[in-house]
């Protein structure tokens, strides 16, 4: 969508909406996409790069990337999404306080409003009806301000996903591995008990039920997009 000089200067407003399905193997790959986006994952899950680390966003949890900034994801499973990018005056504000508050990847409680609020920009362009900037604005704001206002999450729990993030990116790049429960303990400086009650907290897998699921995952990708045979998938 291309906003009016009014709606730039004065309003947020939509860059792109979408509800896509992705295939097993999809991946996308920018330097930049002038905009902020949030995504809902409503079947599947993607691996999300930003930074220099990389997180897995599961069915029904919400992300939020500075697409100003590189960032990939991709995703070895069918995957449904709907997204919004967005822009305007105090984007940049609501980002700073949103992901200061609930990070990258994130779940709500209660979901609705911000499905709805998406789903309704989404079908306003899908539909081909008028567009009203006005009424964009409105959607998106209230989307922000809900992200914005809720529940501060405490030091333990920003903690807590802090260190599963660490886990994930280090299983991400060590997949091949000899990965054991006490190795990822170990790299987050935990205890193996505590480490394997945190991780299944923030992530809803056990360590090991996680690394199972990432190499079955990869060996699904490794089949439909290599010429590698089945024995050669299997040893790596």
């Amino acid at each position: 969508y291309t906003p009016s000089l009014t709606a730039m200067d004065s309003f947020l407003y939509p860059v792109c909406s979408g509800h896509y399905i992705y295939e097993p193997g999809y991946t996308l790959i920018r330097n930049s996409y002038d905009s902020y986006l949030i995504l809902f994952l409503i079947k599947g899950s993607l691996h999300l790069t930003v930074d220099d680390t990389t997180v897995t966003a599961s069915e029904g949890r919400f992300v939020l990337v500075d697409c100003f900034k590189p960032y990939s994801y991709f995703t070895e499973e069918f995957c449904e999404i709907i997204f919004l990018h967005f822009d305007g005056r105090s984007a940049r504000t609501y980002y700073d306080m949103i992901h200061a508050q609930l990070g990258l990847v994130f779940s709500l409680t209660e979901p609705y409003l911000v499905l709805n609020q998406l789903n309704l920009i989404y079908k306003m362009f899908h539909s081909g009806a008028s567009i009203s900037e006005l009424l964009l604005a409105k959607y998106i704001t209230e989307i922000l301000t809900e992200l914005a206002t809720q529940p501060q999450l405490s030091l333990q729990q920003k903690t807590g996903s802090q260190i599963a993030e660490r886990a994930i990116s280090y299983i991400s790049n060590h997949i091949r591995e000899n990965l054991t429960v006490e190795i990822l303990a170990d790299h987050v400086s935990l205890s193996i008990y505590h480490f394997i009650r945190l991780f299944k907290s923030c992530t809803g897998f056990t360590p090991y039920a996680y690394i199972l699921n990432s190499r079955v995952n990869t060996a699904k990708y490794l089949l439909r997009n290599t010429h590698l045979s089945m024995k050669e998938i299997c040893y790596q």
